[in-house]
């Protein structure tokens, strides 16, 4: 499963990976609809499911959060 932080919509990135990913690919607010997911909850969230990857532009609130855990993995482009 591919992860999508908020801040990628409104991009089709989900379309664009849908094409060579045969997995799951949604947002973050698609784990949890009609209740919003602060950046500081996300981390948990990622490790009750199963091998998901986060994808986010937003490095400065990410980058190390899990550095304790083997999961969840996170990508990031620039």
């Amino acid at each position: 499963m591919i992860v999508l932080d908020e801040q990628l919509l409104g991009r089709d990135l989900e379309l664009e990976i849908a094409k060579w990913y045969p997995g799951t690919v949604q947002f973050i607010m698609d784990l949890r609809p009609n209740t919003v997911i602060k950046d500081d909850a996300i981390p948990e969230r990622l490790r009750q499911l199963n091998q998901a990857t986060f994808v986010t532009i937003n490095e400065s609130d990410f980058w190390r959060k899990a550095t304790d855990a083997p999961t969840p993995k996170g990508v990031e482009y620039e």
